[in-house]
């Protein structure tokens, strides 16, 4: 059945449910909407859902075409229902989720709280999960009591795509949602709606009025929001540095990074704009590298209070870039441990930590130069006694043996730099001492 037939035929069989109706917010006030209830098998999957559009992104990667609204049912609703959705052939497939087991139980005990929202063709705009649940429990149970739903029907000519998108943002991710929005689709969602306002990226004052815009797409808070649009920006940045744009299925568990990389480039376009350009190169340097959020907040703390080791770790970083080779050139970083809320919707994870390993040496190497730097930056507060002591520790777990290895992913020129800086640190160190023990006789 084509879109018109879908159309002719829903208009025939809707049938008005007398003194119900239903208050939505459009763009400007609150308008009443009259209720129908429809059959369930004249209405469709919307496949440009934006509640599972980063993995939509990916199956359609590995499916090498489009998901289509009438054809691929199946996968759309593997997206909306299940975890860890997998190409499998020519479809979508997953293990069913919590979300969804609680959402059935839901059903069954209350029925439909809200109508789906639709259009007069039948393509719904909100409440894709509930139509996804009713339609796999119609295939697995029979259709009694899920063979009719309640719709509002939303007309192309009143509520046009913008009015639209915007009626649904404010539904979809604002307070008494069931299911939150994952941090990457929350994201690429508030992207959406920035660049229907006409957002610069490239303008700070552009980002920071656009926020104030679309505030209400995440609690009325402008600063949180301007936060998600700096990290949608080096996001961006970031797919290209690394030769694949617009690819933010990439990216997925590794949302707070960028946000912790737009916060580092905002303070340093402030307050140390001559660091900008080196700042964002280590820190693409570091994400790809694997080093964890911690560590790229910790790279803010050394341009603010020790800015010559912070210009070390640039110049480092650099010497390992420089010198690696082909094979090992910009390669996507390390696939993050998996975001909890991606998965089970809890409340907002602040603390992302990738544990495992880099994959390449140059990965490595960078990844030890930033957090090693990270960790000393930390330790700061530690009496200079107590470092020198951790030093010695540390350099007594390593062999000469070790020194030499070359699987290590250390060059034998960084091995003898770094053992030529040491030297000359304790030379000094040693001489100082000696002046100060004769100056004190």
């Amino acid at each position: 059945m084509n879109p018109d037939e879908r159309a002719k035929t829903l208009a025939d069989r809707r049938e008005l449910l007398d003194g119900r109706s239903e208050r939505i917010w459009t763009k400007t006030d609150f308008e009443d909407f009259d209720v129908y209830r429809v059959p369930t098998e004249l209405l469709v999957l919307n496949a440009s859902n934006r509640r599972f559009r980063a993995e939509a992104q990916e199956v359609e990667d590995e499916l090498g075409r489009r998901l289509d609204h009438d054809g691929d049912e199946e996968s759309i609703t593997a997206l909306l229902l299940d975890k860890d959705p997998r190409v499998e052939g020519n479809k979508v497939v997953g293990s069913r989720s919590k979300d969804t087991t609680a959402l059935i139980a839901d059903w069954k005990r209350r029925r439909q709280e809200r109508p789906l929202w639709i259009r007069p063709d039948g393509l719904v705009s909100n409440g894709n999960r509930r139509l996804a649940m009713l339609k796999r429990l119609a295939a697995s149970e029979g259709t009694t009591g899920y063979d009719w739903v309640d719709v509002v029907f939303m007309d192309e000519q009143t509520y046009d795509d913008e009015t639209l998108f915007d009626m649904e943002a404010r539904e979809q991710l604002t307070e008494g949602f069931k299911v939150r929005y994952s941090k990457m689709n929350l994201l690429l969602t508030l992207r959406d709606a920035a660049e229907k306002q006409g957002i610069d990226w490239h303008d700070p004052r552009s980002i920071a009025e656009t926020a104030e815009l679309i505030q209400h797409l995440v609690g009325n808070n402008p600063n949180y929001a301007r936060v998600q649009l700096q990290a949608v920006k080096y996001m961006t940045d970031y797919l290209e540095w690394i030769g694949k744009p617009e690819q933010f299925s990439a990216l997925r568990g590794m949302v707070e990074r960028f946000r912790d990389v737009g916060k580092n480039m905002e303070w340093v376009a402030a307050n140390a704009a001559e660091h900008e350009a080196s700042m964002l190169e280590l820190l693409f340097q570091a994400i790809q590298a694997g080093n964890n959020h911690p560590d790229i907040r910790e790279i803010r703390r050394l341009v603010k209070t020790r800015p010559d080791q912070f210009g070390a770790l640039v110049e480092e970083v650099g010497e390992i870039d420089s010198e690696a080779g082909p094979e090992d050139g910009k390669e996507e970083a390390p696939e993050p441990d998996p975001d909890p809320e991606d998965e089970d919707h809890d409340a907002e994870v602040e603390d992302e930590i990738v544990t495992n390993p880099p994959k390449t040496a140059r990965q490595k190497q960078i990844y030890e130069a930033i957090n090693a730097a990270a960790q000393a930056s930390r330790g700061q507060a530690d009496p200079a006694p107590t470092k020198l002591r951790t030093a010695a520790i540390k350099l007594a777990e390593i062999t000469p043996a070790e020194v030499l290895e070359k699987t290590s992913g250390v060059t034998r020129e960084q091995a003898k730099k770094a053992l030529a800086e040491i030297a000359a640190w304790g030379e000094d160190a040693a001489r100082a001492l000696a002046e100060d023990e004769q100056s004190g006789d």
